[in-house]
């Protein structure tokens, strides 16, 4: 059943409550320089001396066009303008080679962190918010510069076909794999501090990575991505466990694409069904988290695995995050990721629903800025929330409410109409 009968009169209230939480994370957590904290405490005291983070930045910067609109007015366009300007200009400020960004960087918003000083999927969400912000009513004077950011990516040099000189070089660590495909136009994760690229590629087709291959495909002829690589990463599910049913994906690989692209107009080649497969891969996770409630009692409540934060291992030591739903097999301790389930509210708004109204019944799960991580069985609640997460809630809940309106916004950025186009043409 669509999301707009499902989200009616009291369940919409609900979610405009909400959704009012998770808009307000962007608006107190972008710093002066423009770029957004990757996390933040959701009960008690602030902090803003932690890192910021790229791919929060662009989900960001489309929460503050989305926080001027009619349908919530929590801030002026003027504000909105003013805001989105900074975060684009603090991209900009950002260290890059051929167009890619860091991943992390300090508080300062300039001294990368980490070990993918680099980072491609990152910097294409700080790209990709940057062109939708700024086709928001208002901002049509940001768009020059926001595409110019996007301009400066040479895709086709972070494939391994256009590193494979490079990659044969690098002592010890690379997956042979990796170097056998030569002729692979897959993206490499990125760049270490050292210069050397790291030994990992993104080879599946999903939504983690479905709207990347795209923003790479309507670059201009010398940087573009060949549209030969939608049959490579076609290919290449032959040898891995089918995205409907591998649970081991986490969340987020059915969600984050689908809320700046409608697939359902686009000509993916091989006739790949990218929401068709996301839809099953949610509802593969719900049954995942319901057929632990024997030995967990937070799924009887709740569902929801995905990367996040779970308890720590001794009393008073800090929340420790894991990789729920991402490593094989999935790691199962009893703990629900309810937030990230909110970012599944088109595909499948009735599970979505019902763990919201669920929460309801444990006070502490909600926040200033949404819902915690849970573990009943531990009596625990995350302290912080991640701006990722709440980035892609916000995404997910406009497009419920609004009739898909960011997809629609995202069409029309110069790079998504030629990449529209050349695929389109293809098909």
């Amino acid at each position: 059943m669509g999301s707009a009968r499902v989200f009616r009169s009291r369940n919409k209230r609900l979610l405009m409550e909400y959704q009012k939480r998770a808009l307000s994370y962007f608006l107190e957590n972008q710093l002066p320089h423009g770029l957004i904290l990757d996390r933040q405490a959701n009960h008690g005291q602030l902090r803003f001396d932690g890192l910021c983070s790229t791919s929060a930045t662009g989900m960001g910067l489309i929460a503050v066009g989305l926080a001027s609109s009619p349908e919530y007015r929590l801030i002026s366009r003027a504000d909105a303008k003013e805001r989105i300007a900074r975060g684009i200009e603090g991209a900009f400020r950002l260290q890059h080679q051929r167009g890619i960004m860091p991943h992390f960087t300090k508080s300062d918003g300039v001294t990368p962190v980490g070990s993918d000083m680099l980072a491609t999927i990152d910097s294409a969400w700080l790209i990709a918010g940057c062109l939708l912000a700024a086709q928001f009513p208002g901002m049509e004077s940001l768009r020059p510069r926001a595409e110019r950011l996007y301009q400066r990516v040479d895709w086709r040099y972070w494939t391994i076909a256009g590193r494979i000189a490079d990659l044969r070089k690098q002592p010890g660590d690379m997956n042979d794999s990796i170097v056998n495909r030569a002729t692979g136009h897959w993206l490499l994760h990125g760049m270490r501090e050292n210069g050397t690229f790291l030994p990992s590629h993104w080879d599946l087709l999903n939504a983690e990575t479905a709207f990347m291959y795209v923003l790479g495909v309507g670059a201009s002829r010398r940087k573009r991505l060949s549209l030969s690589i939608f049959g490579e990463l076609v290919r290449a599910r032959e040898g891995a466990p089918a995205d409907t049913k591998n649970t081991a994906l986490g969340l987020f690989v059915n969600q984050y694409s689908l809320e700046l692209i409608d697939f359902s107009r686009l000509d993916l080649p091989y006739d790949v069904r990218l929401q068709h497969e996301c839809r099953a891969g949610v509802r593969a996770n719900h049954l995942a988290s319901k057929s632990e409630a024997t030995r967990f009692k937070t799924y009887r409540k709740f569902w929801g695995m995905s990367a996040g934060d779970g308890p720590p291992e001794k009393a008073g030591e800090p929340d420790s995050y894991r990789p729920y739903g991402v490593v094989e097999p999935p790691k199962v301790d009893g703990t629900a990721h309810v937030m990230a389930t909110v970012a599944s509210a088109r595909l499948e708004p009735r599970l979505v629903l019902r763990n919201m109204l669920a929460a309801a019944d444990v006070p502490q799960m909600l926040g200033r800025y949404g819902y915690c991580n849970v573990n009943l069985d531990r009596k625990w609640v995350s302290r912080d929330v991640v701006g990722i997460d709440v980035g892609a809630a916000c995404m997910a809940l406009d497009n419920a409410l609004h009739r898909n309106r960011l997809p629609r916004l995202f069409a029309q950025c110069g790079p998504m109409m030629r990449a529209i186009q050349r695929l389109n043409r293809q098909g």
